[in-house]
């Protein structure tokens, strides 16, 4: 609720009234002891989508194992992470995660479309659809509230 309904809250107000927005889902558990640890959490995409999905064998002999981004990396991880890199540079260039040969991520235009960054990369709706509609019914007994006062 108090993650999801901000975002969604701030996501239809740009949508509506300054610029097109686009919503992802990572849902990836990485095989990570971060990951073991937290399983898919907040900041967890990071690795994926900058690229820095490392294998312990890559690291300098007696390097200590690093928790955030090394271990054992599947096909899945590196698709995930091809498709985040590409659609993140695609929307820093010209501000839209759209183009030739990738993934066809949907504007949020209130229709509640994201992308899911997981096995498989695809378009998903409702998005923690329960919590947005508790944060959106406190927000509005919240101002009811205050204007009864």
């Amino acid at each position: 609720m108090w993650i999801a309904g901000p975002v969604r809250t701030l996501a239809r107000h740009h949508a509506r009234t300054s610029s097109p927005v686009w919503l992802y889902h990572f849902t990836l558990v990485p095989p990570t002891q971060m990951g073991e640890w937290l399983g898919s959490r907040h900041a967890a995409e990071i690795t994926y989508v900058f690229g820095n999905l490392l294998d312990q064998s890559s690291q300098p002999a007696g390097s200590p194992p690093n928790p955030m981004n090394v271990d054992d990396w599947t096909d899945v991880d590196r698709q995930a992470s091809a498709a985040m890199m590409n659609a993140w540079t695609q929307f820093a260039a010209p501000g839209n995660p759209k183009g030739d040969g990738l993934v066809q991520w949907p504007e949020c235009d209130g229709a509640d479309q994201h992308l899911t960054f997981g096995d498989p990369v695809e378009v998903g709706t409702g998005l923690h659809t329960a919590g947005v509609e508790l944060y959106d019914a406190y927000q509005t007994e919240r101002r009811r509230m205050d204007r009864s006062q």
